[in-house]
């Protein structure tokens, strides 16, 4: 009980909650990759990363909308993105104990995470064992802090909103899902 209510479920954000955050180290990756600096990176990235939160984009287009908007050449590896995120992962171990602890006492969990397609692939492999579910805004076509993808969330894990907790490194994330009567 929680404010009197009955929590059934907790949902997590991944990166920032799970991990480390990946960002910085990314964009360092990624920059020294392409050879261009990392706020000319940063700069780039926030006008396509939209597109390829929310799956609308592959990654090979991805990387030639970087490439145009940056003026340099194709990265010859196309999954430069997935190296990226390897090269900086690393996992909360005390989030991971929580969680260990809240399934042991009957608790749900879910991840629920703007990311991409190789980075949903990878969490969902280290992770399975850990969550009930899996929700990615590159496969529901929709991210935080949009009202749908957490009810799509709740629909997954088959509970109400008042049923929930859910946490986030981001306040607007948080403040949105509280606005839909999730505890944040």
């Amino acid at each position: 009980m929680y404010n009197n209510r009955m929590i059934k479920a907790v949902i997590f954000d991944a990166g920032g909650v799970l991990v480390d955050n990946p960002w910085p180290g990314m964009m360092a990756h990624y920059s020294k990759h392409l050879q261009v600096s990392e706020e000319n990176f940063e700069k780039a990235i926030a006008g396509v990363i939209p597109d390829w939160h929310t799956g609308k984009i592959p990654e090979t287009k991805f990387w030639e909308r970087m490439a145009e908007v940056l003026q340099v050449d194709l990265p010859e590896s196309e999954s430069i993105w997935i190296t990226g995120l390897k090269s900086t992962y690393r996992e909360k171990e005390e989030v991971y104990e929580l969680i260990k602890k809240l399934r042991s006492k009957g608790y749900k969990t879910a991840v629920l995470s703007n990311t991409e397609f190789p980075v949903a692939e990878l969490l969902s492999a280290r992770n399975g064992s850990y969550f009930d579910e899996f929700v990615y805004s590159c496969e529901f076509g929709i991210a935080k802090p949009e009202p749908e993808i957490y009810f799509h969330t709740l629909e997954k894990l088959g509970i109400k909103s008042e049923e929930a907790v859910f946490i986030d490194d981001k306040l607007e994330n948080i403040e949105a899902a509280e606005k839909l009567g999730i505890y944040g």
